[in-house]
């Protein structure tokens, strides 16, 4: 993942967490980045490496909230990342 922002963007970023099986069927998940003050976010690039025999998967929606402020943007997606489904793309670029 990538943030974007008026003031910057974190560089990609890993989403893992250890000894949770993550993206699948009707789950949330959470993750924690820390990062600099990126200013008013306005884009979000997603994407995974398709490795694995379920690598796609179908993204409603990502939430990025400021934990410091409390302020959350919400990045529609609603299409999948998949080389099989939707328009066989494993990588999105999101706007609030």
């Amino acid at each position: 993942i990538i943030i974007y922002g008026t003031l910057g963007d974190t560089g990609p970023r890993p989403l893992k967490q250890k000894g949770r099986n993550l993206f699948e069927r009707g789950q949330v998940d959470d993750f924690f980045i820390e990062t600099l003050d990126l200013g008013a976010l306005n884009k979000l690039h997603i994407e995974h490496d398709n490795t694995n025999f379920f690598a796609e998967w179908f993204l409603d929606k990502v939430e990025v909230t400021n934990t410091e402020t409390g302020e959350t943007v919400l990045f529609p997606c609603k299409r999948w990342l998949s080389k099989k489904h939707d328009d066989r793309q494993i990588q999105r670029d999101l706007l609030p």
